[in-house]
């Protein structure tokens, strides 16, 4: 199947639930305005001391499957 990488939706630095910006295509922490590439999840700007965690995924027969968490 087709592999590839998605970012886990909970901020670094509170544990907050961090949501799509399209127009600043970026992932956004509302908590502390906090900010994260929406390709690497790298933080942009704000308080989160790290990146966003890493699911790997797997599509096979049109459902995508996790195949690791890396935090």
């Amino acid at each position: 199947g087709k592999t590839g990488v998605r970012q886990h939706h909970v901020g670094t630095h509170l544990d907050c639930v961090v949501y799509f910006e399209a127009e600043e295509d970026r992932w956004h922490c509302p908590c502390h305005e906090g900010n994260f590439d929406t390709r690497t999840g790298t933080v942009i700007s704000g308080p989160p001391p790290r990146p966003l965690g890493r699911i790997d995924v797997e599509i096979r027969d049109d459902t995508i499957w996790a195949l690791g968490y890396q935090p």
